[in-house]
C-alpha cells in the first residue's frame, strides 16, 4: 500500500521494510492465484493477499511478515530466523488459514501452532489484521511510539 510506505519512510523506517512488505504483498498474490486454480485443488485457500494488504494497513506494517505453511507471522526483523545473539524476535501471535473457516487469529509461538489460542475466526481480512495488531500493540517489548503514524 502506497500510503504506508510513504509513511514508514517519512518516518524513518529503513526502506528495506518496505520493499520487505513490497514483495511479500506479491508472493502473496502468486500464491493466491497458484492456489486458486481448479486444474491444482489446494487446501490452502487464496485469501492471504487480502490479508497481507489488511495487515500492512495497521501498524503492524513496522514489523517483518514471513510465512510458515498456512500461517502469516510477523518478526521485529528480517533475519527472524537467526536466533539468539544477531537474529531478530517472531512475534507472539499469527494467523493461520483455512478454506472452511478464513482466518484463524491466536496467541502464541508460530514455532509452536498447536499450543497457541486461538482468539478470533473470521473470514474478514481486516477483522483479522485488526486482532492481530490488538495482540501486538505492545510487541516487541521496550517498543517506543507507532511508527506507522509517525510522519
Amino acid at each position: 500500500m502506497a500510503g504506508c510506505s510513504r509513511r514508514l519512510l517519512d518516518g524513518g523506517v529503513d526502506e528495506a521494510l518496505v520493499l520487505w512488505w513490497d514483495g511479500f504483498e506479491r508472493a502473496a498474490d502468486e500464491e493466491d492465484a497458484f492456489c486458486s486454480d481448479a486444474r491444482r485443488p489446494s487446501w490452502v485457500p487464496p485469501n492471504m493477499g487480502a490479508l497481507a494488504r489488511a495487515v500492512r494497513r495497521t501498524s503492524l506494517c513496522r514489523l517483518f511478515p514471513f510465512t510458515s505453511h498456512a500461517l502469516l507471522c510477523l518478526s521485529d526483523r528480517e533475519d527472524f530466523w537467526q536466533a539468539g545473539l544477531l537474529g531478530g524476535q517472531i512475534a507472539p501471535a499469527f494467523v493461520a488459514r483455512t478454506c472452511e473457516d478464513g482466518y484463524l487469529v491466536h496467541s502464541g509461538s508460530a514455532a509452536e501452532p498447536h499450543e497457541a489460542s486461538r482468539v478470533l475466526v473470521t473470514h474478514d481480512a481486516v477483522v483479522a489484521a485488526a486482532q492481530l495488531e490488538l495482540l501486538l500493540a505492545a510487541w516487541p517489548p521496550g517498543r517506543t511510539g507507532d511508527l506507522a503514524s509517525s510522519g
